[in-house]
């Protein structure tokens, strides 16, 4: 009696069991339909797997994405692997921030430019002159330089 009631409720909980995990997978099935015809739409990469069935590839390196995939924004709508998107990011990033320096170095020279800031041969003071004062009448270039003696004195030299 007993044994009889529950070996009936288990094959009935066996039987619920299997209709669950059934509706599971169909479920699955039709879910990974339905993404491999939108993926198809997008224009989404596709190859066949061992089994024949088709598999996504990823949009960037082209390996297959499994069960997710990844959208960039501004990168039409491939799906991609998230270390693949992580990467597109990156990239943009770097890219934005090297657009930003260069437009920050080119308004930096407009200011010096403009203002006249910065080193110009044109505005290196000429010794010439000084030297002749003290002593040197020959300054090749301009140039020249003093020379400590051993007296504690200082004198010109070219």
């Amino acid at each position: 009696g007993a044994e009889a009631e529950r070996s009936e409720e288990g094959g009935a909980a066996g039987q619920e069991l299997a209709e669950q995990v059934k509706r599971g997978a169909a479920e699955a099935a039709e879910a990974a339909r339905r993404r491999m015809l939108a993926a198809k739409f997008l224009g989404q990469p596709v190859a066949q797997d061992a089994d024949g069935g088709e598999v996504l590839l990823c949009g960037r390196c082209c390996l297959p994405l499994g069960d997710h995939g990844f959208g960039v924004h501004g990168r039409g709508k491939s799906l991609m692997h998230q270390d693949c998107a992580a990467e597109l990011m990156l990239q943009d990033r770097r890219r934005e921030e090297e657009a930003r320096r260069e437009a920050s170095r080119e308004l930096k020279q407009a200011r010096r430019a403009e203002y006249a800031i910065g080193w110009r041969v044109a505005t290196i003071p000429s010794n010439a002159l000084a030297a002749s004062k003290l002593g040197c009448p020959d300054v090749p270039n301009g140039l020249c330089c003093l020379v400590m003696q051993e007296d504690n004195t200082v004198r010109v030299a070219p």
